[in-house]
């Protein structure tokens, strides 16, 4: 089968839909059928290139991307903890980089439609359109996040009817908690695209059941063209010798992931470890892996704490945030503030069989649901972990008791997000769509004179 996939983000891009589709391309790779993939140029990137079995096709302007980058590389050296680097160049760094950043905010990301991606689709619909003339795929999929790669699917649908389209939706665009535009112009918009989207595809795929539900009551879709596909574990090869916890040592609570001010920020988090830190006479430590985003204010009044006790590492290879998952006493998610997301780091988080402390903010956050079956996990309310002295007692209980590690029961767990697992669920759409298309042809009157 000849496959395009269209996603702003693959390889080397360090984001969860790359990863997710990395593996899955690689996988049909080796089955022997044809993939090819359009997704975003980025500075010291090749245009062109085969990766383990798949063409790798990038396209996008110069200009904007390397602007794009330049912002993210400085606003990313000046991740840390308030107070970690007082030298005046980075000060000036950082007040250039918010400075340049409220010019965008108040200017382009004002304009743009559908997101920050839109001038990418122009470049990625002229390619795609040039490789399906020479090609004539079997089937296309695209990826969202951004909503724009789906725009390249649909023009391409609507040029060549017979194709088999898959929408494959990471965050929702129409409902999601963090407007990728300005509602204001483009609500009802917004609305009209993403329909049209679905409208014209032949299924849909989205990561939780909660996420299906919404979809269904805001688009009137029929459930048959729905799937729920869950989060697929693509753990980083690494030879580092990963760090293991001695007896006698501090008790080390990780958290990888990105903080957004709306959707899952540390404010509970921090002022509960400060009171466990009294509890335990300092005997535990917080680390924070990833980009700290718009939270940098609620770790400053905990700068007594930072490099003691309270570690904020921001943006690391891969490979090491997977190696202080592997170095953890417990892992720590933050809930998002919304039911239909759900953080594909959770399946990384349970790969490794640590202990979990899941923190939510709402009763039907979809990491509960996701967690309902493994085998050591705790979950707090926010509302509750910083006023009921009971469940501090609760947790620090389930700290110093918790269940032995049985291998068998966590390789039963993993096996539903395995790369073959998922890989076969979307390749059995594919051939579902493909002998609906024949049958469709099959049973279409014949012209009579």
């Amino acid at each position: 089968m000849n496959i395009l996939l269209i996603s702003y983000h693959y390889s080397p891009a360090m984001v969860p839909r790359a990863f997710r589709w990395n593996a899955i391309a690689e996988r049909w790779a080796r089955d022997g059928h044809r993939i090819d993939v359009i997704c975003s140029w980025k500075p010291g990137f090749t245009r062109e290139e085969q990766i383990h079995g798949v063409r790798v096709i990038r396209t996008g302007g110069t200009v904007s991307e390397k602007l794009r980058s330049k912002l993210r590389s400085s606003a990313e050296e000046g991740n840390q903890l308030p107070g970690a680097d007082s030298s005046g160049r980075t000060a000036s760094r950082k007040k250039i980089v918010r400075v340049l950043k409220f010019a965008h905010d108040m200017t382009w990301k004002k304009m743009y439609w559908p997101d920050f991606a839109c001038l990418w689709h122009i470049s990625a619909w002229r390619k795609a359109k040039r490789l399906m003339s020479d090609a004539r795929y079997d089937a296309v999929i695209s990826v969202s996040h951004p909503f724009s790669s789906h725009l390249t699917g649909v023009r391409l649908k609507k040029k060549w009817p017979e194709l088999s389209w898959i929408v494959d939706i990471g965050d929702p665009f129409y409902f999601h908690s963090m407007p990728t535009n300005n509602r204001l112009l483009y609500n009802g918009i917004n609305y009209w695209a993403e329909r049209g989207v679905l409208k014209r595809a032949d299924y849909v795929v989205l990561n939780t059941e909660q996420t299906k539900e919404m979809y269904r009551s805001t688009f009137q879709m029929e459930p048959s063209k729905m799937r729920v596909s869950p989060p697929l574990v693509s753990t980083p090869n690494t030879d580092l010798i990963l760090p293991v916890q001695q007896p006698g040592e501090r008790l080390r609570f990780i958290f990888i992931g990105t903080l957004y001010r709306d959707i899952r920020n540390p404010q509970a988090l921090l002022k509960w470890f400060e009171a466990l830190y009294r509890d335990m006479q300092g005997n535990v430590e917080l680390h924070f892996y990833g980009n700290v985003g718009d939270c940098a204010e609620y770790f400053e009044p905990y700068g007594r704490y930072k490099d003691e006790t309270l570690f904020v590492h921001g943006l690391v290879p891969r490979e090491q945030a997977y190696s202080a998952m592997i170095g953890a006493d417990i892992l720590v998610n933050i809930g998002n503030k919304t039911p239909d997301l759900l953080p594909s780091k959770l399946v990384e988080y349970a790969s490794t069989g640590k202990p979990i402390f899941n923190l939510v903010s709402i009763p039907d956050d979809s990491s509960v649901e996701f967690f309902r079956t493994y085998h050591d996990v705790i979950h707090v309310l926010e509302d509750e972990l910083t006023v009921n002295a009971d469940i501090r007692g609760k947790i620090v209980h389930w700290i110093h008791n918790r269940p032995s590690f049985e291998p068998n029961r966590l390789k039963q767990f993993m096996n539903q997000f395995s790369v073959e697992t998922i890989a076969e669920q979307y390749e059995s759409l594919l051939m579902s769509s493909a002998a609906e298309r024949n049958r469709n042809r099959a049973v279409r009157p014949t012209a009579t004179y």
